[in-house]
């Protein structure tokens, strides 16, 4: 199913979903038009959605939607882990955001050892850089790309993306030189000072 429904005897009834109750891949966003349309729609006055990275809440009509955030990969979190803790206070839930800032340097690690750069390694380019300060996420980089490539040869497919729009928008949004990366692309590894596992940051 697209949502559930989540009751508890004495508390309201909390609808769990995705992207929104309607549709799996929607955005809810504050002051957004569709997203009011949403909850305008919903019979539950309280609404639990993910999807964005972003940790927040919305009201409208009388009724109000939280997204915790995330824990692996939170967007606009200066670089901390999110989540929310839902407190029952009589008949209502009450949300308690949480932002932790947690050691990073592990996991990035990992996504050399693990070979993922090598695989993709504009992604964990993306990946390193959000997972430090919360902010650029694949899907901007990507869609960039694609605009990019499709401007210049008449298509952007996202999975057929030729390396050098990948590094323009990376080198423009990202503090990544282009000269790091090179023509064709240049190992993570190469581009991190492993001591203290950082991104080289432009001059």
């Amino acid at each position: 199913p697209i949502y559930q429904t989540i009751e508890i005897k004495g508390v309201s009834g909390l609808m769990i979903c995705h992207g929104s109750p309607l549709r799996n891949k929607q955005k809810m966003l504050p002051e957004d038009e569709e997203t009011e349309k949403v909850m305008e729609a919903c019979e539950n006055r309280y609404i639990l959605f993910g999807h964005t990275h972003k940790q927040g809440s919305i009201e409208y009509a009388g009724k109000v939607a939280w997204n915790p955030g995330s824990v692996g990969v939170p967007i606009q979190s200066g670089g901390k882990a999110q989540f929310m803790i839902l407190h029952q206070k009589e008949d209502e839930w009450v949300p308690e955001f949480l932002s932790l800032d947690y050691v990073k340097e592990s996991i990035m690690l990992e996504m050399i050892e693990s070979g993922l750069e090598k695989m993709a390694p504009y992604w964990t380019l993306i990946t390193r850089h959000l997972l430090h300060t919360g902010e650029i996420s694949h899907e901007f980089v990507l869609k960039n790309a694609c605009k990019l490539c499709e401007t210049e040869t008449g298509t952007g497919n996202w999975y057929d993306v030729p390396d050098k729009y990948w590094i323009k928008v990376i080198t423009k949004y990202l503090p990544i030189r282009e000269m790091d990366l090179g023509k064709s692309g240049a190992k993570v590894s190469e581009l991190i000072d492993h001591r203290i596992m950082k991104v080289v940051f432009r001059d």
